[in-house]
C-alpha cells in the first residue's frame, strides 16, 4: 500500500481507482451524555460520562485519474456498502466504515 492511500473491503482505492487521501481526522469520539431530564424540573440530573459515542472517520480524497463511468459506479457501489478500512499509517488495525452521504 502506497502513502496516502486506503483499502477498502480489501480494496486498494489508489490501485483500482487512482483515489488518495488528502487529510483524514482520527480524534477520539465524543463522551456518551447519561442525563435524565426531570419533568416540570429544571436542568437534569447527570448520571457521568464513562462511554464513548461511535467514531467518525472523515476522509477527504482525491481521484487522480478520470474514470469511466462504469468505474465511477463500481466506486459509488463499493463505498455504499459497510466495510473494513485500512488506512496506510495504521496498517495493524482497522476501522467498520460506510459513505452515509454520496454528495460528499
Amino acid at each position: 500500500m502506497t502513502e496516502d492511500s486506503f483499502t477498502y473491503n480489501g480494496i486498494n482505492m489508489f490501485e483500482q481507482f487512482g483515489m488518495r487521501v488528502i487529510k483524514h481526522d482520527l480524534l477520539l469520539p465524543p463522551l456518551r451524555p447519561r442525563k435524565v431530564v426531570i419533568p416540570s424540573r429544571s436542568g437534569a440530573y447527570d448520571f457521568g460520562a464513562d462511554e464513548h459515542d461511535e467514531r467518525t472517520l472523515r476522509l477527504e480524497c482525491v481521484v487522480e485519474k478520470a474514470l469511466a463511468l462504469s468505474e465511477l459506479d463500481s466506486l459509488r457501489f463499493t463505498l455504499s456498502r459497510k466495510g473494513n478500512i485500512v488506512l496506510w499509517d495504521s496498517t495493524d488495525r482497522h476501522f467498520v466504515g460506510q459513505l452515509y452521504d454520496p454528495t460528499e
